[in-house]
């Protein structure tokens, strides 16, 4: 296993479905302006491309890591962190560890 070749491969990947997805986006949402706002076309792929980007590193990760896909569900269901205590010179190490076990605490899956 090459840790740097299976990062490049997978970046690689990502930046071509995201340059396809824009460079498709782009040319419809020019051709049919009649039905939505150009501005709004963009703004729904732009979220769905986001999501999908994120699945897919959130997903890269947990196998590259040895996780099992079927023991995670990645979901919109919202998990609620109360930002008090956080401060702004926070390392973000240290704020990460604070929200993972907020997210463990609450036995959500991710």
């Amino acid at each position: 296993m090459n840790v740097e070749r299976d990062i490049e491969s997978f970046v690689n990947r990502i930046e071509f479905e995201y340059n396809t997805v824009v460079k498709v986006v782009d040319k419809n949402a020019q051709q049919d302006t009649s039905s939505r706002a150009y501005g709004g076309i963009v703004r729904s792929i732009k979220g769905k491309l986001q999501e999908h980007i994120t699945e897919e590193i959130i997903k890269f990760a947990w196998v590259y890591s040895g996780g099992n896909l079927s023991d995670i569900d990645i979901n919109s269901k919202k998990i609620k962190i109360p930002m008090y205590g956080y401060k702004k010179s926070m390392n973000v190490n240290h704020a990460l560890s604070i929200i993972s076990e907020k997210i463990i605490e609450s036995k959500i899956k991710l």
